[in-house]
This record gives C-alpha cells, sequence and structure tokens, in this order.
C-alpha cells in the first residue's frame, strides 16, 4: 500500500510513500553512495555504447569494436547494475541503467558511469527526475553542449532512504512503469511501421495498375486521376486573422491531426472570408510543410481555415480513402513534384493540387473498405498512444512524488 504524507509535517521525506516505512531520508553526496567512474581494463573486443545509442531509458543500438581500433571515447566497462549518465546536454535525459546479462559492453565518456552503493534500480529514477537534471544543469559549462565534469555531479546532494527494503520498492515500481511505458511504446511504433508498409502495398506503385495487396472481390485495374477531377479545391483565408473569444473555430496546419484549435474569429468574417467552407464529409490537406497531411471534417459545426489549409470538397471519391490516398508513396511523390521548394517553408499552390496525380480505384466499395481499414489502423494507434502518454505522465507525478 501507498499512503500520504501530511505536507505540514517537517521530516526529510517523500509526499508518496509505502506503508511501514517512516524514517526520515538522508541527504549525501551521489559521489558517496556510487562510485564515479570506476577504472577498468578494456577487453580485446566488446560492444560499444555511444551517446547516439541510449534514447530515453532504452540502448536503441550498439556495435561491436575491436580495443585496438576502438573510439578514444570508449573507457566505460560496464558491470551489472551500473547507472550511466549523458553529462553531454542532460536535460536530454538519454541515460541507462544496465541490466544486461551480457558482458563487454564499454560506454563512451560521454557518459557518466555510477556504480551505486545504494539499491540501483531506486537510484536510477532518482536521476531521472526534472529537479535534478536542474542542479545538474546549474553546475555545466558550455552552451550549445552544456556538460558536468564528473566531479561536480558526484558532489550534487541527493535523498535517499536508509532502508533497502523501501529502495528496492521504489525502484521495483518504476522498474515496472518502464517496462509498462517500453511495451506500449513498442506496440505503438510496431503499428506505426504496420500503417507504413500497408501505405506502400495497398496502393499501385508508378508505373502499374494494381496495388501489391488488395482486397478479394476486386480484380479491376486502377486508375489514375487528377485531384481536380475527383474533388473541388479551395484556398483558406490570406487575411491575417483577429481572433476573437467565441464565434467560428479557425484552425491551421498546425491542428491538422484534430481540426481542433482554441483559435476563434468573428461570424462576421466568417461570413465575409468564407463564400466556400468545409462541411462534414470534406477534406483539409496541408499545403506547407508535411505536404499532403489531411483529414475528413466530422462535424456540421461552421470551420474557418488559413491558407495553410487546402479544402477538398469530394465529388467521385470517398473521404476517408482520400485522406490515405494521399499518405501513399504515389500521391506523395505527385504533390512532392509540383511542391515549390524555393519557398519557405515550401508550400504547394491551388493549381499544382488540382493537377496531382492520384491513385483511384474504379469501385467505390474498394476505396471504402481501404479508408475504414487505415481508420482503424489509427484508431488503435491512438489507442496505444494515449495509454502512453497516461503511463508516462503517471511516472512524471511520481517521480516528484515519490522522492525527496
Amino acid at each position: 500500500m501507498i499512503s500520504m504524507r501530511n505536507p505540514e509535517e517537517k521530516t526529510l521525506a517523500p509526499r508518496i510513500r509505502f506503508s511501514g516505512f517512516n524514517d526520515a531520508w538522508e541527504q549525501r553526496r551521489l559521489g558517496d553512495i556510487a562510485d564515479v567512474n570506476p577504472s577498468s581494463t578494456l577487453p580485446d573486443s566488446f560492444e560499444y555504447v555511444d551517446l547516439e545509442s541510449v534514447i530515453g531509458t532504452e540502448m536503441v543500438s550498439h556495435r561491436t569494436e575491436v580495443r585496438a581500433m576502438a573510439p578514444l571515447r570508449a573507457q566505460r566497462l560496464a558491470k551489472l547494475g551500473d547507472i550511466f549518465f549523458q553529462t553531454v546536454r542532460p536535460y536530454q535525459k538519454n541515460n541507462y541503467l544496465f541490466e544486461l546479462p551480457d558482458k563487454d559492453y564499454v560506454f563512451s565518456t560521454g557518459y557518466a558511469q555510477l556504480r551505486p552503493t545504494c539499491v540501483s534500480r531506486f537510484l536510477f529514477p532518482y536521476l531521472q527526475r526534472a529537479s535534478f537534471v536542474n542542479r545538474v544543469l546549474d553546475r555545466c559549462t558550455g552552451t550549445g553542449y552544456p556538460a558536468i565534469s564528473a566531479s561536480d555531479l558526484g558532489d550534487i546532494e541527493i535523498s535517499s532512504p536508509l532502508s533497502s527494503e523501501e529502495q528496492h520498492k521504489i525502484g521495483a515500481l518504476f522498474s515496472c512503469l518502464d517496462n509498462l511505458i517500453a511495451l506500449h511504446q513498442r506496440k505503438c511504433d510496431g503499428l506505426k511501421m504496420v500503417k507504413k508498409s500497408l501505405l506502400e502495398k495497398m496502393f499501385p506503385r508508378e508505373g502499374e495498375t494494381t496495388p501489391e495487396l488488395r482486397f478479394s472481390g476486386f480484380t479491376d485495374a486502377w486508375e489514375q486521376r487528377r485531384l481536380g477531377d475527383v474533388t473541388e479545391v479551395f484556398d483558406g483565408t490570406h487575411q491575417t486573422p483577429t481572433y476573437t473569444d467565441g464565434g467560428v473555430m479557425f484552425v491551421s496546419v498546425e491542428d491538422i491531426a484534430t481540426l481542433r484549435s482554441d483559435k476563434y474569429i468573428s461570424r462576421d468574417a466568417f461570413e465575409k472570408d468564407f463564400k466556400v467552407h468545409p462541411e462534414k464529409g470534406d477534406t483539409l490537406m496541408t499545403r506547407i510543410g508535411d505536404i499532403g497531411t489531411a483529414n475528413v471534417v466530422n462535424s456540421d459545426d461552421d470551420l474557418a481555415f488559413y491558407v495553410s489549409l487546402a479544402l477538398l470538397k469530394p465529388r467521385e471519391i470517398d473521404s476517408i480513402y482520400l485522406v490515405y490516398c494521399l499518405s501513399s508513396p504515389f500521391a506523395r511523390n505527385e504533390l512532392y513534384k509540383r511542391t515549390l521548394h524555393i519557398a519557405f517553408p515550401k508550400k504547394i499552390n491551388k493549381n499544382e493540387i488540382e493537377k496531382s496525380l492520384i491513385p483511384y480505384p474504379i469501385s467505390n466499395a474498394e476505396q471504402r473498405k481501404i479508408g475504414a481499414l487505415f481508420s482503424r489502423l489509427d484508431n488503435l494507434i491512438a489507442l496505444h498512444q494515449r495509454k502512453l502518454d497516461l503511463l508516462k505522465n503517471v511516472k512524471k507525478s511520481l517521480l516528484e512524488g515519490m522522492f525527496v
């Protein structure tokens, strides 16, 4: 069980604590509870971990090196339970707790190697806390690449419980949270890779008339149609909007994922500038930046949009199919060829959007099946992303509440 401390108590103790532990925590230098950069002798060959090899708390890559040919920065021979703290740009918090059964991993000198005398799994999340990283940054030198020395890192005071059992419990909780976060991150990344693969295989490649993967029952050759032939294309307003406290919602390129924003223009401005406006079932598409990203309007409410978006009103094409079709490699390449790359940010003009070719199955039923598949896939991705964000928020809250 977890208990909450009365915030008026002056005892050095965390606000959130496992039941049964009441002793005050103690403050000690990091260098007193962990050996900083212990000496070691490198093996003849090893797996090298550089500063690009760790993202967040995960090791994403490593490479085999021979000692005689290895980079000079390959110096930190890992031992089970060691913590590798990023000393260059520590605000990135790309730190790693070494718990691999394998031997002969050597880390770059861009990390401080900490060999704790306390419980490693307790100390590791402590070092990830925003408040600790801020204290590290206060001691950093340099601006573009702020870095902290091993001695300055070792001088930072931290608070820890005297009870190793309490340390173990805290460490186990955060280890479990990290595993859950990594699980949902892998699921999210895996689904995104599936979507990327299907976008390549469920739409014909350039020069072909059928896709590699197809729903059964559909055998007709696909066509290529101009966007201007299957949709009507309209510009958003070029006028710099005057925002109001209420009225008609105003969206721009940064709102394409949700078509929601906290910006509004007056009803009078909307009637003046939008003779044609989005209706339910229409599609809005980005015209600058990541050109071709699109979303379907799913509301009957009036919606105003800036010129960074284009409005596509379908004539002979399913709206949801159109959204995913625009993300296919063929359509992306068409839009890219017609983009003004000399502009900043790069953009595509309305008439070039109309000329852009897209792959087009003549069966509306096939269009709907393709759109429904990708829509379900996006819903799954969003579900895991929400779980991932929730777990990260829980971890962030507990990092501040369960430590001093």
